[in-house]
């Protein structure tokens, strides 16, 4: 009864031996993966939204806020909200099917600051000017399209959207070069959208309930962090919407190696080696249980570091090799695991060995 407990008890630690093992594998491919393959640039970008209601905040809230993060962080406004034919009397491409269309209802458009426009490529007519990003009291609001609207609409062209349930008259100044794109928190390919400037109103004007939406948009913008200084401007970001008066804010990050930084506080790659070491330790455990048999107690753990240092030596390697010769590794534990059991029945049946009951 004793010996059935004890069997029972080996093959249970044996399992969970086994679980944990492939979960560090799965882990430890996964943040070798972010470590090596994903793009970092040595830029950060924290992309911010404002998820309250924007009426309940005025428009001066919103003005300080902006401006505290313009003042302490890189901070760019950049918003996709799009726009909408409202008279259905121009074509324009469709926002989901890219689909050039008469009478179309949802237009793609993205509204970008004074510090993302430098970064555009003018194929025809001129960028926007610093008087652009102030709405006119005639409501004009100029805008540059993608260039698959080139043969569309030329420079001087107007009509009439809607933009947050108002209506505008948008005057054509400039068409982007083929492929025009932003790489912020993620990649914003223009093309196809109309591209407009984060104007903001006259401070004596009474805003609209779009204008108020527009606002708050204004401060859902991206900010900039090089990497050396990503855990100090996360911090002040994190102050910064924590004590706003403007409602409740969220952030996020879409790159992996940012990601995990502000998460846990290491990058991808720091957390594989410390999930190597354990994998090592797991995998020599695992090692060690499998092929156990009676021998003196000081040779079995003499065994047991004699493995772990054959495995860290192996680990680091592979490590530094190519990634087919790092799938070696990746396939030594469920070697092991046959490697062991053969290991285990020849010992049995050449009588030489008693295996441990």
């Amino acid at each position: 009864m004793e010996k059935n407990q004890t069997k029972k008890f080996k093959a249970l630690l044996m399992l969970i031996l086994m679980l944990i093992d492939t979960v560090l594998l799965v882990l430890f491919v996964y943040f070798n993966h972010a470590a090596n393959d994903l793009k970092d640039d040595g830029v950060a970008y924290v992309s911010i939204q404002q998820e309250s209601s924007p009426f309940d905040n005025k428009k001066e809230d919103y003005i300080e806020l902006h401006d505290e993060l313009a003042q302490r962080l890189k901070y760019h406004e950049f918003y996709s909200q799009p726009l909408f034919n409202w008279n259905n009397s121009r074509s324009f491409y469709e926002a989901y099917t890219g689909v050039l269309e008469k009478g179309c209802e949802e237009i793609s458009s993205s509204q970008i600051g004074q510090t993302l426009s430098d970064r555009l490529v003018i194929s025809q007519g001129r960028n926007f000017a610093e008087s652009d990003f102030v709405l006119s009291e005639k409501n004009i609001i100029p805008v540059i399209l993608g260039n698959d609207y080139e043969n569309v609409y030329n420079i001087g062209d107007t009509f009439e959207l809607e933009y947050l349930y108002d209506i505008y008259k948008f005057e054509v100044i400039g068409i982007l070069e083929k492929n025009s794109m932003l790489s912020l928190n993620m990649e914003y390919f223009f093309d196809k959208s109309i591209i407009m400037p984060f104007f903001t109103v006259p401070l004596d004007s009474e805003l609209t309930d779009g204008e108020i939406i527009h606002y708050a948009n204004y401060t859902s913008g991206v900010v900039e962090i090089p990497s050396n200084e990503f855990s100090a401007d996360m911090n002040v970001i994190k102050q910064i919407l924590s004590s706003t008066s403007c409602g409740r804010y969220s952030y996020a990050i879409q790159q992996q190696n940012y990601f995990w930084k502000d998460f846990c506080g290491l990058y991808p790659k720091s957390l594989r080696n410390i999930i190597a070491v354990f994998l090592i330790v797991v995998s020599t455990l695992l090692l060690n249980a499998i092929v156990r048999i009676s021998i003196p107690f000081k040779r079995n753990i003499f065994l047991c570091i004699l493995a772990l240092l054959t495995n860290s030596i192996l680990y680091f390697f592979l490590l530094r090799q190519g990634f087919g010769i790092r799938m070696v590794y990746y396939m030594i534990i469920p070697i092991v695991y046959f490697s062991g059991v053969l290991i285990k029945r020849i010992l049995i049946r050449s009588g030489k060995l008693v295996v441990e009951c």
